[in-house]
């Protein structure tokens, strides 16, 4: 089955998004140069939810050569202000991080395609800040996609946490007439093939994701992910779920 290619509105994937959006920034750790892996995280408001995460990431046991990237999306809850708090440097063995304060609210595809700009990972995952990750999933990770280049890959283990490698539903297309059919092609196509990521947490190599344009900003809310890990199956590369600890 064959869909038709997406034309979605992709903003590229350059360092001047910096520039445009970053309002603050500061980097934590005296390593420069290229990295193995770059981890995003996202936050928007939900303080609380960012506090219960940021521990978990002390003991991922982080890859070496790998950086931190942590956007936070123009929160107004005084999360920029806890978030400067945080004693960020050697966290989770991370080689580098680097705290995103962002001018305002560019949801969270634009603020994905913000921390590709920023990131110097070879390899990249984006994460939400209500994923946890347990010791040494993250060079499980970056192990994994080593071995299938070009691959979309989500950790299987979310969906012991009730989530769904996809939620397609097509009312939440019906703002981008361009898409809303084409959604009933996905659905069909992607349960044929049995391939799918997971938008709450995904990686891949980085220069792959950003040839592919990243995240389609014309999605706001919702159906980002649908659209890019589509857009990835279009392109001819797989995607899947893995078994992480």
């Amino acid at each position: 089955m064959n869909p038709t290619p997406a034309q979605p509105l992709l903003a590229p994937i350059r360092p001047a998004l910096l520039k445009q959006r970053v309002a603050w920034s500061k980097t934590y750790g005296h390593a420069k140069g290229p990295m193995d892996l770059s981890l995003a995280v996202v936050s928007y408001n939900q303080w609380p939810v960012s506090e219960r995460f940021i521990p978990s990431l002390g003991h991922p046991q982080a890859p070496a050569r790998s950086e931190l990237l942590w956007v936070d999306n123009g929160s107004k809850d005084g999360s920029a202000k806890h978030l400067k708090a945080v004693p960020w440097k050697g966290l989770g063995g991370f080689s580098r991080v680097r705290v995103l304060l962002l001018k305002q609210n560019y949801f969270i595809s634009g603020a994905v395609n913000t921390a590709l700009a920023a990131a110097k990972g070879r390899y990249f995952i984006q994460a939400d800040n209500d994923v946890l990750f347990a010791p040494g999933s993250l060079t499980a990770y970056l192990h994994a996609m080593s071995e299938r280049p070009g691959a979309l890959l989500s950790p299987l283990w979310q969906l012991t946490q009730g989530l769904l490698p996809l939620d397609f539903e097509p009312g939440c297309y019906q703002h981008l007439d361009r898409t809303f059919a084409r959604i009933h092609r996905a659905n069909a196509w992607l349960k044929e093939e049995k391939g799918s990521a997971a938008g709450s947490c995904w990686g891949s190599d980085t220069a792959t994701i950003k040839s592919l344009g990243g995240w389609s900003e014309d999605y706001k809310l919702q159906c980002m992910d649908d659209d890019m890990i589509l857009r990835w199956r279009e392109s001819g590369r797989p995607a899947g779920l893995l078994p992480l600890p």
